[in-house]
């Protein structure tokens, strides 16, 4: 297992099964420059199913239509993808009327087949600067007007 000069060990096993990717206007860039363990998270913005009870304390199960998601990306000050999430983050800010602005993230996992995919995404805001002793990094939140994840069928027949 690989050591840094401090003597901390740490694995890359995960980290190449794993591929971000931004798609804007046509174009697909692989994202790299993440901070060290931390690459990318997500999650859907609210429970697709959701309990209430009526007033007899009957169970209702309730379907969201929010389909929509947030992705947060975790940098290095110096890399190159900080200077594209920059770039993407002005578009949506300066977009004249009829120019689309948003952009798709998609996390591919080569050894388990899961693929999380954001589309029409926007960057929320810069993130914050973080100067301290320890890792400096920039964590980008992209918002996501529709989030979807997929995984391989079970190994099983269920029918």
């Amino acid at each position: 297992m690989p050591q840094t000069s401090n003597g901390v060990s740490y694995d890359l096993i995960e980290a190449r099964w794993m591929h971000t990717y931004i798609g804007f206007h046509g174009q697909s860039y692989e994202l790299g420059g993440f901070q060290d363990g931390e690459k990318v998270s997500s999650k859907q913005n609210t429970a697709t199913h959701t309990q209430q009870k009526t007033f007899e304390g009957n169970n209702m199960i309730f379907q969201s239509n929010d389909k929509g998601g947030t992705f947060t990306l975790t940098m290095v000050p110096g890399s190159h993808t900080n200077n594209l999430l920059h770039y993407l983050y002005q578009q949506s800010i300066n977009a004249d009327a009829g120019v689309d602005p948003t952009f798709s993230i998609t996390c591919a996992n080569d050894q388990t087949g899961q693929v999380t995919k954001g589309e029409g995404c926007v960057i929320q805001q810069e993130p914050d600067d973080q100067q301290n002793s320890g890792a400096y990094t920039l964590a980008w939140t992209v918002l996501a007007s529709e989030y979807t994840t997929t995984r391989n069928a079970p190994d099983i027949n269920l029918d």
